[in-house]
């Protein structure tokens, strides 16, 4: 994963926590090299259906 404002590599994860019965994982990350701040969710793709998936895409405005 890359930073979205440098590009760099070099990051570490601030917080973690699970959502949505845990199926869904969402993690502050932190740039080592510029220090921006940003957020990533993690899906298991194997708990939704294709329905589901495209749906959860569209609520985070990535569809």
């Amino acid at each position: 994963m890359r930073c979205p404002q440098c590009g760099s590599s070099n990051h570490r994860v601030e917080v973690s926590r699970p959502s949505m019965n845990d199926h869904v994982i969402y993690r502050y990350r932190q740039c080592k090299d510029c220090h921006r701040r940003w957020g990533t969710y993690e899906v298991l793709l194997d708990y939704f259906d294709k329905d589901a998936y495209k749906q959860l895409l569209i609520d985070f405005g990535e569809w």
